[in-house]
């Protein structure tokens, strides 16, 4: 998923769907058709916890996932909400597994939030998953 998506999201966004548990965007404010989708959450993303995450924001059907990233008042239209995403990437993510984005960037190998989104999609055509469905998923047209 796009940052921009994950900033978007409510918990009315969360949703069961034939007894797996997904990511509803049909109803969020996207740049493209295509990307209004129902995104699967992993297992693993369950079992850490998120379910109990998205319980303490219920009976708030208003209330966005990420309350916190909706609170950056700096975000413009150009890049959204989901920009803070991107800088608690770099600046904590990255950081506590090593990489050094100023070194990064000298040597022209930078790495960035969106990087996961290629990988997944390159390890799902790997995998022999239809080029349909890895469009459907990451919301091409």
């Amino acid at each position: 998923m796009k940052s921009n998506e994950i900033a978007s999201l409510s918990i009315a966004n969360i949703v069961e769907v034939e007894g797996a548990w997904a990511l509803d965007l049909r109803g969020l404010d996207l740049i493209n058709e295509a990307s209004k989708r129902i995104v699967p959450i992993p297992q693993k993303l369950i079992d850490v916890g998120f379910l109990s995450f998205v319980d303490k924001g219920m009976g708030k059907q208003n209330t966005f996932l990420f309350e916190e990233v909706r609170k950056c008042a700096n975000s413009t239209l150009a890049t959204g909400y989901g920009e803070r995403i991107n800088r608690w990437f770099n600046s904590t993510v990255l950081k506590n597994i090593g990489i050094d984005k100023v070194k990064e960037r000298q040597n022209k190998t930078d790495v960035m939030f969106n990087f996961f989104r290629h990988t997944f999609m390159c390890k799902l055509v790997n995998a022999g998953v239809k080029h349909t469905l890895i469009g459907q998923l990451a919301g091409h047209t």
